[in-house]
């Protein structure tokens, strides 16, 4: 797990008198999904580990190539979110943020992955206006504690500017293999 996009998320989590044990991913929790809830934070490499998850996912980060592809595009709309270079330093990516149930028990895992900055992603999450918007977004989909987002995020260098919603899509238990 990256360590600023841990820290980020520990302290947010500190707030409401949760504590959540930080591990990287090199140390394979995946395990712990029997007893805990988890979240992951990384990239599509440093997930590998989660492959299992990822494979449910209907968001497909391609690392190389620096996009995410929609398996389930809605007519109309484009498949493909490609990174954008706009400097040798500011750029506009993608990110998935996706929450699924655990293999066998009743546990989540929570899913964090970008192809550049997992930190803009954390920041978004633990804003007003992230919050606000995956709120939003699942109280006008059904409420299905399961779901995959697109976010984009801008950032300068390794500071986050901003961050948006591209997309929000529900997922049900029993659609996921």
């Amino acid at each position: 797990m990256p360590h600023h996009a841990a820290s980020q998320l520990v302290h947010f989590f500190d707030q409401f008198g949760v504590s959540v044990p930080v591990s990287g991913t090199s140390d394979s929790p995946i395990g712990a999904l029997d007893r805990d809830n988890l979240i992951v934070i990384g990239t599509g490499r440093t997930l590998s580990p989660f492959r299992q998850y990822l494979d449910r996912l209907d968001l497909k980060m391609n690392m190389l190539d620096e996009y995410v592809e929609d398996l389930k595009p809605v007519a109309g709309k484009t498949s493909l979110y490609k990174t954008q270079h706009q400097s040798a330093e500011r750029l506009i990516s993608p990110g998935v943020v996706a929450v699924l149930p655990a293999d066998g028990s009743a546990n989540r895992i929570v899913i964090v992955m970008a192809i550049y900055n997992t930190s803009a992603l954390v920041s978004y999450l633990t804003s007003q206006d992230g919050q606000r918007d995956l709120e939003n977004a699942r109280s006008a989909a059904g409420k299905s504690p399961y779901f995959e987002a697109l976010i984009m995020s801008e950032i300068d260098g390794s500071v986050p500017l901003k961050s948006s919603l591209v997309f929000y899509r529900p997922l049900s238990a029993a659609s996921l293999p």
